[in-house]
């Protein structure tokens, strides 16, 4: 029988054995104790990475040096003329009256097409742009003409002759003929003849199930849509636009074969818009030309959009370095600096009168990471306008807060803002013009360091025979990344026009080739970037000395032409090339990239190297034994602390379950003793009763 509880005894025994599993506890509370620190301790540090971070981010905006350069404008009148700023201009200013806004070439048929879904018959129709420029007033297309798009241009070739290109077809006239017979066209030439330049055709193919709708559709190079000019009376007529503005972007039409009904329509033309360059002016009777209603090239620093034409307002522009936003950019980096040091101090310090202290107390590596934050705000420049923060306004107050005189700072970005942001910025200035500071990164120390360039880069480069003319047909296959482009050179085309061929079909195609004569007289194609990540692949179906020579002595066969990294030391040490870019992978210029200009070789003097206050916090914050890695560390730590802890506790708790078990088991014998003691006794006094009663 077991009895347990007292049942016999009287006594609580589940209060007692509480109370001795409580004082067996002790060890199991104290280590519970020491994970809830060690909890406390992670949340302060994860807290602190918290902020760290922000601050990071903020100082990384200001490690930029084209955080620096950024510039603001206004326009007297949004409603004639807007503005925008180009990077580091500094108080730039125009006047202007716009006198005509630029707008497109329109043309429209003369007649009705009749029913937008009817068919326009089997032939051609052709739409040139930007061919008045070269010369061309007219043109009529055959029945043969090959459907296309096309771009045409127009070289100097021999003598007073000129070469005509239209795609893949080219045919070398006197300049002064009064017409060409190329590609299935016929163009004609104005009294002036035919000048040198380029433009764009492009020729549509219909059939008898062709509708106008179809045939509007089918224009990629110029713009064309039905036009409903009476719904009653089903007036609609075919509107082609000039996709670009300007006068030299005029249109020519042209067709042949269509249904009646559609010849009538194309036989006379009429002009919508007249194509016309915008037109200001800037002074009295002087005034500037340009071919769209965007003029980034006119007012210095300054890009303007057009938006009407008001001889009678004068559009007042200026714009200067965008102090509110740089000077807002400084004070959230002094607002997360601050609560970096608010959050590490308070952490740290100790409450005399409270007598507590925070949950960092004591701890060197918190102490550490906040030394490092102040000691970064130390930069003191050799040279400039400003060489300490205290020049610009910014200074720590007594309590270790940094406090911003905001009026110091807006006044130091407006008289010198490059100097504010060499104080600020990582930047590097080098005493040979071939040399330029590309980057920099956390690893990279403030100094000196020579540069020698023993290999310059160099561009994917082919170069082919010196020609008089082709003597053949000849195909050309490029490759060049992904792309693949297939150009066609005909029999008799002299080196120039092989030359504008290829430049209008790498053009048209956006294959970033180019196509030359070398200083040999040699054709030559070459990638528009550098290094050796550049692979150019040519292949050719002829070879031979009248042939283009670009693609090696077999034909239909690829040979492959690669570009060349740069290559040479930064302080002393072999660096890492890319294209045009050389970074140091080692050593005090760690993480320094320069960029060294085509064709450099040899000692080219030495770069310094300014990380600013930017760039020296965040080699604080990132470097190797930073605060990164303190932070990094010290969590590590309380986590591996924690799970030691945890194990100890897990260990106590099956312990304390055996040593519970075993207590109840001895309350549990002691009772079940009691209680056959206590029946031996009632036992021992019935027999005491019958007993006889002595005399």
């Amino acid at each position: 029988m077991s009895v347990v509880d007292g049942i016999v005894s009287g006594m609580d025994t589940t209060a007692v054995v509480r109370q001795l599993m409580a004082i067996e506890r002790a060890p199991v509370n104290r280590l519970q104790a020491k994970q809830d620190a060690a909890d406390r301790r992670i949340q302060a540090w994860t807290d602190i990475k918290r902020v760290v971070g922000t601050l990071r981010d903020s100082s990384l905006a200001l490690a930029r040096a084209s955080t620096f350069s950024q510039s603001t404008a206004t326009s007297s009148d949004s409603s004639v003329a807007t503005v925008t700023a180009q990077p580091n201009v500094r108080a730039a200013s125009a006047s202007f009256k716009v006198l005509q806004l630029a707008s497109a070439h329109s043309l429209m048929t003369s007649t009705s097409i009749g029913a937008a879904n009817a068919p326009v018959g089997a032939g051609r129709v052709a739409a040139g742009l930007g061919l008045d420029q070269l010369g061309i007033s007219g043109m009529a297309v055959d029945a043969n003409a090959a459907a296309r798009v096309a771009d045409v241009s127009v070289a100097a070739a021999s003598g007073n002759n000129v070469t005509v290109t239209v795609g893949d077809d080219s045919v070398t006239v006197d300049r002064s003929s009064t017409s060409v017979a190329i590609g299935g066209l016929t163009l004609q030439i104005d009294p002036g003849g035919l000048r040198d330049g380029a433009g764009k055709l492009q020729v549509v193919e219909t059939d008898e199930s062709t509708t106008a709708t179809k045939l509007a559709a089918s224009f990629t190079a110029v713009r064309a849509n039905v036009l409903t000019l009476d719904s009653g009376a089903g007036d609609r007529r075919l509107v082609f636009t000039s996709p670009t503005t300007g006068e030299d972007n005029t249109l020519l039409l042209a067709s042949t074969g269509l249904n009646s009904t559609m010849q009538d329509a194309f036989a006379g033309l009429d002009t919508v818009n007249e194509g016309r360059d915008a037109l200001i002016e800037v002074g009295e009777g002087v005034t500037v030309r340009r071919p769209t209603n965007d003029l980034t090239d006119v007012f210095d620093g300054l890009s303007v959009h057009l938006v009407k034409a008001d001889e009678q307002k004068t559009v007042d522009l200026f714009a200067d370095v965008d102090q509110p936003k740089l000077s807002e950019q400084v004070a959230n980096w002094i607002k997360s600096l601050n609560a970096s040091l608010s959050l590490i101090d308070s952490k740290t310090a100790y409450d005399a009168s409270a007598k507590t202290g925070g949950v960092l107390l004591g701890d060197s590596s918190a102490r550490n990471i906040r030394s490092m934050v102040a000691d970064s705000l130390r930069t003191n420049l050799s040279s400039g306008t400003f060489r300490t923060l205290a020049d610009v306004g910014i200074t720590t107050s007594r309590n270790g807060q940094i406090a911003l005189d905001e009026a110091k700072l807006k006044a130091a970005i407006l008289e010198d803002p490059a100097a504010v942001g060499a104080l600020f910025a990582r930047s590097g200035e080098a005493t040979s013009a071939a040399v330029s500071f590309g980057a920099a990164t956390e690893a990279t120390k403030p100094g000196t360091y020579a540069v020698n360039i023993t290999q310059s880069a160099a561009r994917a480069e082919t170069t082919g025979n010196i020609l008089a003319t082709l003597g053949g047909d000849e195909t050309l296959q490029f490759t060049l990344g992904s792309k693949n482009l297939a150009v066609a050179l005909t029999n008799g085309q002299t080196a120039a026009s092989i030359v504008t061929t290829l430049n209008n079909a790498f053009r048209a195609n956006n294959l970033a080739l180019a196509a030359d004569v070398d200083d040999d007289g040699a054709l030559r194609v070459r990638s528009d970037s550098y290094g050796s990540n550049v692979v150019l692949k040519v292949e050719s179906s002829r070879v031979g000395a009248d042939a283009s020579g670009l693609a090696g002595d077999t034909a239909d066969t690829e040979s492959e032409f690669t570009g060349e990294d740069v290559a040479g030391t930064i302080d002393g040490t072999e660096a890492l090339g890319n294209g045009l870019n050389l970074t140091a992978s080692s050593g005090d210029a760690k993480g320094l990239r320069l960029q060294v200009a085509a064709g450099s070789i040899g000692d080219l003097g030495t770069l310094t190297y300014a990380g600013g206050v930017g760039g020296s916090l965040l080699r604080s914050l990132g470097l190797t034994g930073g605060a990164d890695a303190l932070v990094a560390s010290a969590t590590q730590s309380l986590s591996s602390s924690k799970d030691d802890l945890a194990k100890r506790i897990a260990d106590y708790e099956t312990r304390l379950t055996s040593t519970e078990a075993r207590i109840r088991r001895q309350f549990s014998t002691m009772e079940n003793m009691l209680n056959n003691l206590k029946s031996q006794q009632a036992r021992l006094a019935s027999a005491l009763e019958t007993l006889p009663t002595s005399a």
